[in-house]
């Protein structure tokens, strides 16, 4: 008959008057309550004197607190964290990173993992767009907005359809509107380029000279056909659209109909202009948005739409 496993024991604070028992695992984590009292308000309140959980406190043998619900592998890191111990925490991916925070969130000790929540909020280039929605909801825990907004961006962005929650924990983070917001973005972005495109057919318009050369704008068809984003297909994200449109070359177009050299009127800049006005128009959604209790205000907020 095989005995049952003993329960992990982490030895964080070598003279540490506590020990934390968390988890169904019932793994045993001993801590300094001097670490976690100074950035919680939570661990002050469950280590002062009029505490039941410290009625037995003293500093010869360490208080037991039970932490039976909790994260053992998140209340592991976060009290790695509290203790300067930054280098024992190991990797922390985006989905570790969400744990960690929701801890750091109910023991409402967050400011104290500013530092290190910036390290976790930074994306790499072939992220899933789970992981960017679980870094959203770490960057949602710390009301870090710019890391919120870029987040958001590239979510909306790379997406070939709108965002919708799926069964992971960040739909414990987010309020409802927030789905809502991110789906009425991607649309109105996708529509927003779509109308762009048909208006380069007309891009070969010279306002000097106040003529339009149906050729050129059967050779921008074609080439807009031949990217095949002409209708836009919903298979192809914001981000490869602009990609496809970014790579139209018209050769030495700077000679409007009438035969002076007009640039500002030439297709090539308008593209380009078109492109890059759409890219810095287009910005995530912030914070404010997010939280605000006024949803129909919310839908004009004039910092990220």
């Amino acid at each position: 008959m095989n005995e049952p496993s003993k329960p992990r024991y982490v030895l964080i604070a070598s003279n540490g008057d506590a020990i934390l028992v968390v988890g169904p695992t019932e793994t045993r984590i001993r801590v300094e309550t001097s670490a976690l009292e100074s950035a919680s308000s939570v661990f002050r309140a469950v280590f002062s004197s009029g505490s039941s959980e410290a009625l037995n406190f003293n500093r010869v043998e360490p208080v037991v607190i039970p932490l039976p619900e909790d994260d053992e592998d998140a209340m592991e890191a976060l009290c790695n964290i509290l203790h300067w111990k930054n280098d024992a925490l190991g990797v922390v991916d985006p989905e570790r990173a969400l744990r960690i925070s929701r801890v750091a969130r109910k023991f409402e000790c967050l400011t104290a993992l500013k530092f290190a929540s910036a390290q976790w909020l930074i994306p790499s280039e072939c992220m899933s767009a789970l992981d960017l929605v679980r870094l959203a909801a770490v960057a949602y825990c710390f009301d870090n907005n710019t890391a919120f907004s870029n987040l958001t961006h590239t979510i909306i962005s790379t997406r070939t359809e709108a965002p919708v929650p799926s069964a992971d924990q960040q739909r414990e983070v987010f309020p409802r509107e927030f789905w809502t917001l991110m789906e009425e973005r991607h649309s109105s972005l996708r529509t927003q380029l779509t109308d762009m495109i048909f208006r380069l057919l007309r891009a070969d318009y010279c306002r000097i000279c106040e003529s339009t050369s149906q050729s050129k704008v059967l050779i921008y068809l074609s080439k807009l056909q031949n990217l095949d984003i002409l209708p836009p297909p919903a298979t192809m994200s914001i981000a490869e659209m602009l990609g496809a449109l970014a790579t139209i070359d018209n050769g030495d177009r700077t000679v409007g109909e009438c035969g002076r050299h007009h640039p500002r009127c030439a297709p090539d800049n308008q593209l380009k202009e078109s492109i890059s006005r759409f890219a810095n128009e287009f910005v995530g959604i912030c914070l404010t948005c997010v939280r605000k209790e006024d949803y129909v205000k919310a839908k004009y907020c004039q910092g990220c739409t």
